[in-house]
Protein backbone atom coordinates (compact mmCIF):
# COMPACT_ATOMS: atom_id res chain seq x y z
CA UNK A 1 0.00 0.00 0.00
CA UNK A 2 2.75 2.59 0.58
CA UNK A 3 4.38 1.88 -2.36
CA UNK A 4 1.34 2.63 -4.72
CA UNK A 5 0.81 5.59 -2.02
CA UNK A 6 4.18 6.97 -3.05
CA UNK A 7 3.78 6.09 -6.80
CA UNK A 8 0.52 8.03 -7.20
CA UNK A 9 1.88 11.00 -4.93
CA UNK A 10 4.74 10.72 -7.58
CA UNK A 11 2.47 10.98 -10.12
CA UNK A 12 0.31 14.32 -8.85
CA UNK A 13 3.90 15.86 -8.21
CA UNK A 14 4.90 15.39 -11.77
CA UNK A 15 1.32 16.53 -13.35
CA UNK A 16 1.19 19.80 -10.75
CA UNK A 17 4.96 20.41 -12.63
CA UNK A 18 3.34 19.79 -15.96
CA UNK A 19 0.28 21.95 -14.89
CA UNK A 20 2.75 25.01 -13.75
CA UNK A 21 4.65 24.68 -16.47
CA UNK A 22 1.81 25.47 -18.76
CA UNK A 23 0.67 27.58 -16.70
CA UNK A 24 3.87 30.22 -16.94
CA UNK A 25 4.10 29.22 -21.00
CA UNK A 26 0.50 30.80 -20.97
CA UNK A 27 1.07 33.69 -18.96
CA UNK A 28 4.06 34.31 -21.25
CA UNK A 29 2.37 34.24 -24.15
CA UNK A 30 0.08 36.23 -23.05
CA UNK A 31 2.40 38.91 -22.06
CA UNK A 32 3.21 38.91 -25.35
CA UNK A 33 -0.37 39.11 -26.88
CA UNK A 34 -0.60 42.13 -24.57
CA UNK A 35 2.59 43.89 -26.29
CA UNK A 36 1.36 42.98 -30.15
CA UNK A 37 -2.28 44.76 -28.93
CA UNK A 38 -0.68 47.52 -27.52
CA UNK A 39 1.65 48.25 -31.04
CA UNK A 40 -1.59 47.45 -33.41
CA UNK A 41 -3.73 49.55 -31.22
CA UNK A 42 -1.03 52.52 -31.70
CA UNK A 43 -0.98 51.75 -35.24
CA UNK A 44 -4.57 52.29 -35.43
CA UNK A 45 -4.68 55.38 -33.78
CA UNK A 46 -2.06 56.76 -36.11
CA UNK A 47 -4.16 55.43 -38.91
CA UNK A 48 -6.79 56.89 -38.14
CA UNK A 49 -5.40 60.55 -37.43
CA UNK A 50 -3.61 60.39 -40.99
CA UNK A 51 -7.15 59.30 -42.48
CA UNK A 52 -8.91 62.30 -40.71
CA UNK A 53 -6.01 64.87 -42.19
CA UNK A 54 -6.41 63.33 -45.05
CA UNK A 55 -10.25 63.81 -45.57
CA UNK A 56 -9.73 67.71 -43.88
CA UNK A 57 -7.52 68.12 -46.44
CA UNK A 58 -9.95 66.31 -49.20
CA UNK A 59 -12.83 68.43 -47.61
CA UNK A 60 -11.04 71.90 -48.13
CA UNK A 61 -9.54 71.36 -51.54
CA UNK A 62 -13.16 70.79 -52.40
CA UNK A 63 -14.31 73.53 -51.40
CA UNK A 64 -11.38 75.87 -53.01
CA UNK A 65 -12.02 73.75 -56.05
CA UNK A 66 -16.11 74.56 -55.75
CA UNK A 67 -15.27 78.81 -55.35
CA UNK A 68 -12.81 78.39 -58.22
CA UNK A 69 -15.78 76.92 -60.57
CA UNK A 70 -18.21 79.32 -58.96
CA UNK A 71 -16.10 82.44 -59.79
CA UNK A 72 -15.21 81.80 -63.61
CA UNK A 73 -18.76 81.99 -64.40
Amino acid sequence: MEKDTKQILELMVERFDQVDKELKDIKKSQGHMEQDILVMKEDVDAIAKTVSRDARTLITHGRRITRLERSQY
